[in-house]
């Protein structure tokens, strides 16, 4: 097991050490551990934790990491906590990238927007979709199974 590997597991171990089972956020019931701040109490995620001191609730992702140029992306901060923790598990060529190889360098971009989209389907795409088939089942419920076809009936064209 390599170093590197040895330190996630341990990261990962300290993680959920820090708060107990089904722990969240007690602004916005946040309940990914990654984003968890075990810093204050009652819990807070990041972002709650940031805006409740004043901070801004977006930051900037270094997407290729700061060993391989200034290229950012604006995030919400919980999420880029967790791109953040994403990128140090990548390899530690293209986190570090000392003698500043351009192969490295595009490979560490192309990893970060690789995160990105992960992080986007995770904590957008899926929540979304699981929100949509709720919904669905509630118009049914109230408007019956061919609710779309109502004449005030708002529609949506996506293709």
């Amino acid at each position: 097991m390599s170093t590197d590997e040895t330190q996630r597991i341990m990261r990962n171990a300290r993680r959920r050490e820090r708060f107990p089972l089904g722990a969240t956020c007690i602004r916005c019931g946040e309940s990914d551990a990654r984003v968890l701040d075990a810093g204050t109490k009652p819990i807070l995620c990041y972002a709650c934790h940031a805006a409740a001191a004043g901070r801004s609730v977006v930051e900037y992702h270094h997407i290729g990491s700061r060993a391989n140029g200034d290229l950012t992306i604006v995030i919400g901060a919980n999420e880029h906590r967790i791109l953040s923790e994403m990128q140090r598990e990548h390899d530690p060529r293209l986190r570090r990238n000392p003698d500043g190889s351009p192969v490295l360098r595009a490979a560490a971009h192309l990893a970060g927007v690789r995160d990105a989209l992960a992080v986007l389907v995770e904590r957008l795409f899926d929540p979304l979709i699981t929100w949509l088939l709720a919904f669905e089942t509630w118009l049914v419920a109230r408007l019956g199974p061919r609710y779309w076809q109502q004449p005030d009936f708002p529609q949506l064209r996506l293709c």
